[in-house]
């Protein structure tokens, strides 16, 4: 290859690898380019369900329309998304949206506008456009309200390299707004199918575990090493919160014993792939791989903890006065336990190799739990408590869930929670 060849073939290769990326090329028929035509507005619509809000400063969430406020698992439901374009975004950005019913359930709905023939990548500044999305309730969909949560997030980073970069709401005020850069576009109930209805009723009594007396305290670094360990009571996590049998991707065990200082507790978690992307203290841990504690010393589901731990070692902590009362952002902002956690990983963060499963170890100060009595607790004494597993769940939707005593879909019921008897 002569010198100006190979100089002409260095420039082309440069401008491939480091120029700004160009557009996929679609090659679209008559009527696909007359469709996006159609949905491509000249003026803002009239919309029932205004919401108004702006990502990153370029694009415009006008408002939600659904065709129904009510639907049945397996139901259809036509969704209409209003967007205005402020200036063009490079990159592969794409839309995600989550049909969500809270710990129990999220449907992935992410896709491109306008039946994937218009991506981001090729909206104009200036565009109206109207996008409509016909979808099926997934059949297992929870009975009850669900919410439709919508943003935009780049899909180029989560292929290469499962970074979650989603597009920042620039006026949080004029919308609802959650910490994952989600907006909320509409509210719906869906109703109980009969498939739910015709399953068998599950009971499992409420578990029970005596807590050994700690002869020495073990050292807090992520293992189970220490001697004392192999002394404590070990439970596993056997159920799903429904009461049927946990059939996740691995098991999950507690150890836990006791002294006069702390409630020891490690966790042991089988994962062949350990995901969670939160690193802040009280982030919403619960949508990816965590770990769950709930403690209610006397019982009367009043003055509860909740404490939970991520694999990346972030904490959540927050107190209760009742029945999630007061709301968890308040509840977690205005308490910081003396916890000390320490993790370990079998595996790694953030990659495609496979992992075995993490380790968590806690030691919680009895005297920063809020209102317990002075000497509590003590030999024989009994109190409220359950344990949880997450897992993320690679192909979407809410984590699947493991607990030691199955207390149905709300976590914080704890009139179902197992009991921690404080031995000797």
């Amino acid at each position: 290859m002569g010198l100006r060849n190979a100089a002409i073939l260095a420039i082309l290769l440069a401008l491939t690898i480091g120029g700004c990326r160009q557009p996929k090329k679609l090659i679209l028929t008559k009527e696909q380019k007359e469709r996006i035509e159609a949905n491509v507005l000249a003026a803002v619509p009239e919309i029932k369900h205004p919401v108004g809000a702006e990502l990153g400063g370029a694009v415009r969430l006008l408002g939600v329309d659904v065709d129904a406020t009510t639907v049945k698992p397996g139901g259809k439901l036509e969704i209409t998304y209003y967007w205005e374009v402020l200036k063009e975004l490079q990159g592969e950005w794409k839309l995600f949206v989550h049909l969500e019913k809270s710990r129990q359930k999220r449907q992935i709905l992410d896709h491109n506008a306008i039946g994937e023939l218009y991506p981001i990548e090729r909206w104009k500044a200036g565009d109206i456009i109207r996008d409509v999305q016909r979808v099926t309730v997934d059949a297992d969909f929870p009975a009850g309200p669900a919410e439709l949560w919508i943003g935009i997030y780049d899909e180029g980073a989560w292929k290469s390299q499962q970074r979650n970069e989603r597009l920042p709401v620039s006026n949080k005020g004029q919308a609802k707004v959650d910490a994952e850069s989600r907006v909320l576009g509409a509210t719906l109930t869906v109703e109980k199918g009969p498939a739910a209805a015709e399953k068998p009723k599950v009971v499992v009594p409420a578990q029970a575990l005596t807590l050994k007396l700690a002869t020495a305290a073990p050292t807090i670094d992520g293992t189970v090493n220490d001697a004392e360990w192999a002394a404590a009571t070990v439970t596993p996590l056997s159920f799903r919160p429904d009461s049927r049998p946990y059939q996740g991707s691995g098991a999950t065990s507690v150890r836990a014993m006791w002294d006069a200082d702390n409630l020891y507790l490690a966790f042991q978690v089988q994962d062949t792939d350990i995901a969670s992307q939160y690193t802040a203290r009280d982030d919403t841990l619960w949508k990816e791989d965590v770990v769950e504690v709930y403690l209610d010393p006397y019982g009367d589901q009043k003055d509860y903890l909740e404490l939970q731990v991520a694999p990346t070692g972030a904490v959540f902590d927050a107190f209760f006065t009742e029945h999630r009362k007061p709301d968890w952002p308040e509840a977690s902002k205005n308490f910081n336990i003396e916890m000390r956690a320490a993790v370990t990983l079998q595996g790694t963060l953030g990659d495609d190799k496979p992992d075995t499963g993490w380790t968590v170890e806690l030691a919680i100060p009895l005297k920063s739990i809020p209102n317990l009595k002075e000497g509590s607790p003590k030999a024989g004494e009994t109190w409220k408590a359950n344990f949880y597993r997450l897992d993320l769940n690679p192909k979407g939707g809410a984590p699947s869930q493991a607990v030691w005593s199955p207390a149905g879909g709300d976590f914080h019921n704890l009139d179902r929670a197992g009991t921690l008897t404080f031995g000797q």
